[in-house]
């Protein structure tokens, strides 16, 4: 496989691990400002798998933290 191709493949795989936790952060409510925020200063959340991800939202959600 040339270098081209295993760099395509890894920013496809990558496009489609970052797509997913967005959009487990979005469904639970979080703004798309916030979202960003995180991925540039806090990028390890990411890594977190979705189901841990949703979990930790969920908590900060319970306690009332102003998301806006």
């Amino acid at each position: 496989m040339s270098q081209k191709k295993r760099k395509k493949k890894f920013v496809l795989l990558l496009h489609l691990f970052l797509f997913h936790r967005i959009y487990v952060l979005r469904g639970i409510g979080v703004p798309e400002s916030n979202i960003l925020m995180l991925l540039n200063r806090h990028p390890r959340i990411f890594l977190y798998n979705p189901v841990q991800l949703k979990e930790i939202a969920e908590e900060v959600k319970g306690m009332r933290i102003n998301w806006k």
